[in-house]
């Protein structure tokens, strides 16, 4: 996975904050097979979420778009929405094919949705999550303390390489 980090080396951001705005280059299978794919991460409030309300919960969004590298047009939308529950958190995931935010509006785009790409996600998703859960605790009791400096990130431009 590559990062373009646009903000988040910034610290006078919240950890949320550092996130929205920014591109992970990936490769992955989502179901068509292995895929070079660009995510990016917007702002809960991009997605039409009220803010006020938002923050005074106790809950996070993962909200993106995410298509082919050079993309003139997201194929997908998704947030992964996060509440914390007794004994941990539970997340919902909510995936939009076809379609994007603009301006905290859905937005129909041309891209053509078909059954395998449905059920590729629909495989994806528990199996990214399940390992995910495997890995995440180890690596946040070994990181959680740890500063980012904008000397550790790399600048990438994916687009004019």
């Amino acid at each position: 996975m590559l990062r373009t980090f646009g903000q988040a080396t910034r610290q006078s951001l919240s950890w949320k904050e550092r996130n929205w705005n920014t591109s992970d280059f990936v490769v992955e299978n989502v179901g068509d097979g292995t895929l070079a794919l660009r995510i990016s991460f917007r702002s809960p409030e991009s997605f039409g979420f009220d803010m006020q309300r938002f923050n005074s919960l106790p809950v996070t969004a993962i909200c993106a778009h995410s298509g082919p590298p050079q993309w003139d047009i997201p194929r997908t939308t998704f947030i992964h929405f996060a509440r914390e529950v007794e004994g941990g958190i539970e997340l919902r995931s909510r995936f939009w094919l076809g379609w994007m935010i603009v301006n905290g509006r859905a937005v129909r785009t041309d891209f053509e949705v078909d059954a395998t790409r449905v059920k590729g996600l629909s495989n994806h998703s528990p199996q990214e999550f399940h390992r995910l859960a495997a890995m995440l605790p180890a690596l946040y009791r070994e990181n959680h303390d740890r500063q980012d400096k904008a000397e550790d990130f790399e600048m990438l431009d994916f687009c004019n390489a």
